[in-house]
């Protein structure tokens, strides 16, 4: 990732076109010059600065030798300092590790419409996304991922590809994550919670009964994406927090945190680390705050995984391009 700068050069007034205002002002130059008067800052042709370089402005050329550098330096280099995190990989890209930002995207069509996913997806891909994304909606459009697979490598080219699964998903989970290179779960759907319209609180014995629930549920896939040194996606989704989240931290980036964190765990206790991490939101504000308050929490407990930046429901057309500038490119700018 590159980030471009533009340097405003100076422009001044040749002899020819010189104003009677510009004359006066050029004489009160001359005269500041002419009594070295002893200020900070000294009146010249060019814009003001400092007439000695304050030690504050002083830094370790070595910590400008790359786009990485120091992150305390990121108020004052003028560069992106990226966040520390493990390479992971998704078919033959890597993502973090210092790696370049990748760009994902996902298709329109129906899982089950293979020739049209199979258009979709070259086209995507040939455009410049690197990974596409699916969505697996049941154990037919599973299957279908496979063929979609075959299709790509026979007609064209192996392209990495995400299932996004959804709903009471381990049976899909685990049918799909044969045919792609990572799986995508949200946390707030994996299992099946029936809600209760009379519950006022979930007690902490119930809250360790269905997190415990979520462990078991998980565990299968986990364990089946670290034999197979595939990626998972913990896609949090600020608009389906489990109802458990929203009792007990409410509709809060806080809950989105502790929803991805609860899964990070499970992750973390089966020795699994291929692991992408999302905080999406509709609204771009909430979503910023979730991934601030996610990246410091991981910090906190020395946890290095990269961040899968997006927008949900983002819209189309202009206002959907606002809305996704807005939210991925300041964080990307953060780092």
């Amino acid at each position: 990732m590159e980030g471009l700068a533009f340097i405003g050069a100076g422009v001044y007034p040749s002899a020819k076109s010189v104003t009677p205002t510009q004359c006066a002002t050029s004489k009160r130059l001359s005269q500041a010059k002419a009594s070295k008067a002893k200020s900070a800052l000294v009146m010249h042709d060019g814009p003001a600065r400092p007439s000695k370089a304050a030690e504050w402005l002083v830094k370790d050329k070595a910590a400008m030798s790359d786009q990485v550098g120091v992150r305390q330096m990121m108020d004052m280099s003028g560069a992106i300092q990226r966040r520390k995190t493990r390479a992971v990989r998704v078919g033959d890209v890597y993502v973090g590790g210092g790696n370049p930002v990748v760009v994902q995207s996902m298709i329109n069509e129906d899982t089950l419409d293979l020739d049209g996913c199979v258009k979709s997806i070259r086209a995507l891909h040939e455009a410049g996304c690197e990974i596409v994304r699916l969505t697996v909606p049941s154990m037919a459009h599973a299957f279908a991922v496979g063929f979609i697979k075959q299709k790509l490598r026979e007609s064209y080219k192996d392209v990495p590809l995400v299932a996004d699964v959804h709903h009471n998903g381990m049976k899909i989970a685990l049918e799909v994550a044969k045919h792609v290179d990572k799986v995508r779960i949200n946390p707030g759907n994996y299992i099946f919670e029936k809600p209760d319209s009379n519950r006022t609180e979930y007690t902490k014995q119930e809250f360790e009964d269905a997190k415990n629930q979520l462990k078991e549920k998980l565990a299968p896939l986990i364990l089946f994406l670290k034999e197979q040194n595939k990626a998972l996606r913990i896609g949090v989704n600020h608009g389906s927090l489990s109802e458990r989240m929203l009792f007990t931290f409410g509709d809060t980036p806080e809950g989105m945190v502790e929803s991805a964190l609860e899964c990070i765990r499970v992750c973390k206790e089966l020795d699994f680390h291929n692991i992408i991490i999302s905080m999406k939101a509709s609204k771009v504000p909430v979503m910023l705050a979730a991934y601030r308050l996610l990246a410091l929490r991981l910090d906190a407990e020395g946890l290095d995984y990269p961040l899968h930046l997006g927008v949900t429901e983002a819209g189309d057309g202009e206002y959907g391009r606002i809305k996704s500038t807005l939210g991925i490119g300041t964080l990307l700018a953060e780092g």
